[in-house]
């Protein structure tokens, strides 16, 4: 889904401008689906891992608050985007691994206060986007 992804990291670096209010990971859930299932005050979905021996992904992708009838959430991701592009030369060989790199490092977990398992399924016929404003 993030195919130019790979080459807007590998191409550009830190002189690149990202509005870091306006760059955002776009998801949204199946909320009609029998397998979505959310507790009542919510789950948090929180971004973990490690990208090389710097990037600690918590410090830069914010918990989100979702509720059972959260069609979408907006994930702001400007610091992460601008921290991948500051430090992709020294993390990336080529520009066809950013991606794998990424994947293979960052974790999602659900964390609540309920004991009641919650489950996110993504919605199949709306696709999943990064949106990333930026100028050179």
């Amino acid at each position: 889904y993030f195919n130019d992804l790979n080459n807007f990291i590998y191409d550009n670096d830190q002189s690149l401008f990202i509005s870091e209010q306006q760059t955002h990971l776009v998801l949204y859930f199946d909320i009609e689906s029998e397998n979505h299932n959310v507790v009542d005050e919510g789950v948090t979905l929180n971004f973990t891992g490690t990208i090389g021996n710097s990037i600690e992904v918590s410090n830069l992708i914010s918990p989100q608050l979702v509720y059972d009838n959260s069609d979408k959430i907006s994930i702001q991701l400007g610091p992460f985007i601008n921290e991948l592009l500051s430090n992709s030369d020294d993390l990336f060989s080529n520009d066809n691994d950013i991606i794998n790199a990424i994947q293979s490092h960052i974790k999602l977990t659900l964390s609540s206060y309920s004991d009641k398992l919650s489950t996110l399924v993504l919605d199949k016929n709306r696709t999943s986007h990064i949106d990333i404003l930026y100028s050179e």
